[in-house]
């Protein structure tokens, strides 16, 4: 189970992008048992870091690789909500929105590493928690339903399962 950490070492990063009640969402092509993280998985983008990247590059990649979108194109809380430890690996929790939805969802999102993202989709928040979620992806999202007030049945969370 994912839980909001207090430890300071930050391995990677996740994203949140809303709009009128949907997520961005995808859908994990390949398992990553490091990560927790398994083929048909769905979650919010998430991003390991590389050795000594800063945060705005491993954000920007984040976008590129699994979204196929750029900088321009959202517009992210530079805050972090919270940072979730997720197998040990502490995951910060960034929130953002897309600058123009209508231009953006009526094209096909293109990620460049489609070896590790099947598909990214708009997704309504119920839609999402009734799919097989990755690890630390239905704490977050809640995480942020909550603190918006925008959902008052999100209590609930799950435990991640070992996985082979």
């Amino acid at each position: 189970m994912a839980k909001i950490s207090r430890k300071k070492k930050v391995k990677g990063i996740a994203l949140l992008i809303h709009n009128q009640g949907q997520i961005l969402t995808i859908e994990e092509q390949i398992t990553k048992p490091n990560v927790d993280k398994k083929a048909g998985d769905y979650s919010i983008p998430m991003e390991t870091m590389e050795n000594n990247e800063l945060l705005a590059i491993t954000l920007k990649r984040l976008l590129l690789e699994e979204m196929g979108l750029n900088m321009i194109d959202i517009d992210i809380n530079c805050n972090s909500l919270a940072t979730f430890s997720i197998k040990g690996n502490n995951v910060k929790l960034y929130c953002g929105k897309l600058r123009n939805r209508v231009d953006v969802i009526n094209k096909r999102f293109c990620p460049r590493n489609k070896d590790e993202v099947k598909e990214v989709m708009w997704m309504d928040t119920d839609e999402f928690f009734k799919k097989e979620l990755r690890c630390g992806a239905r704490e977050m999202v809640e995480f942020w339903l909550n603190r918006n007030n925008i959902n008052e049945n999100t209590g609930k969370s799950i435990k991640c399962k070992s996985r082979k």
